[in-house]
């Protein structure tokens, strides 16, 4: 089952072959105890850390997918989902080439505070919305704490 690495730390998008996408793979892969799916595009996702911007790991590195305003910190794997939302090899058209052209990779928590102030990425936080619409954050990203103040 052909799957895609990103590696921020190493700026690397890789292809490799696994012999089954499962919690294991994907606990050694990403190198986390909790993942998450995140939709990257019709029929593929991308697995990553749930907990990679509370700042629980040394020396995180971070990436985004260009034109989504959306950061990711740590490892991620791309692999491809059939229609019951399972995982499955990825897309033959989901090349290493199509996937790098879309990273933008910014190393750590300095690049990241730039790439905010240039408006290329939303500061990452969670909010509840009431039923009126009201917006409560509970939480928001800060360098090296991870933590709200």
């Amino acid at each position: 089952m052909r799957y895609l690495l990103i590696d921020p730390a190493e700026r690397t998008v890789t292809e490799h072959d696994p012999r089954k996408l499962g919690r294991e793979f994907f606990y050694r892969e990403i190198r986390c105890d909790i993942f998450e799916r995140v939709a990257f595009a019709p029929g593929v996702d991308m697995w990553v850390d749930e907990h990679g911007l509370l700042g629980e790991k040394p020396d995180p590195t971070f990436f985004t997918v260009a034109g989504t305003g959306k950061l990711f910190s740590g490892r991620a794997v791309l692999c491809g989902r059939d229609s019951l939302g399972n995982c499955r090899a990825a897309p033959a058209g989901v090349t290493i080439a199509k996937v790098a052209a879309l990273i933008v990779f910014l190393g750590g928590e300095t690049d990241v505070e730039a790439a905010i102030a240039r408006g290329e990425i939303m500061r990452p936080e969670s909010a509840i919305v009431s039923p009126g619409g009201r917006r409560e954050v509970f939480w928001t990203w800060h360098p090296s704490a991870g933590v709200a103040p």
